[in-house]
């Protein structure tokens, strides 16, 4: 679970979700013209004029919060390992071994990889079960498994 964070100016880069819930709406509005101006004076842009409440704030400073990169101690963007693309606070996880990778990425290479056990292991006479370990993809520390019994897998399929 994430921690939660008072609201700052500088809420948008921290990797903690901030708490917006006590922020005046003109704190809210500063932090949005820092970062996205244009959202905040539409009409700079369209010539409309947009009614933007306390609500439709804070969704955009979540936006704008989930789609930064995360960075390391070195100010570098973290990298997936699986797809070699950068983190955001919206989309990552860090795992018991510390890797931290896309939460999208990994569901995909556990599901790949259980898949990929099932079909070798559904047909060897020899096992009544199958188990199945999550395992980091960087360094192979496993954070968690699952145990298939045959028999109720064969009883579901008839």
């Amino acid at each position: 679970m994430s921690k939660i964070v008072p609201i700052t100016l500088d809420c948008i880069f921290n990797r903690e979700r901030p708490d917006l819930s006590t922020a005046k709406d003109g704190e809210l509005e500063q932090i949005l013209l820092e970062y996205d101006a244009d959202w905040v004076n539409p009409e700079r842009t369209h010539g409309d004029m947009i009614e933007r409440t306390r609500g439709d704030m804070i969704k955009r400073i979540f936006e704008i919060w989930a789609e930064q990169e995360i960075l390391d101690k070195s100010n570098n963007p973290i990298i997936c390992s699986i797809c070699e693309d950068t983190l955001t606070n919206g989309d990552n996880m860090t795992y018991p071994c510390g890797h931290q990778l896309h939460s999208t990425c990994m569901s995909r290479y556990i599901i790949i990889n259980c898949v990929e056990k099932f079909s070798s292991e559904i047909n060897n006479k020899e096992k009544q079960q199958i188990e199945f370990d999550y395992k980091c993809p960087n360094c192979n520390v496993a954070f968690g498994s699952y145990t298939f019994q045959k028999q109720d897998i064969i009883k579901s399929d008839e």
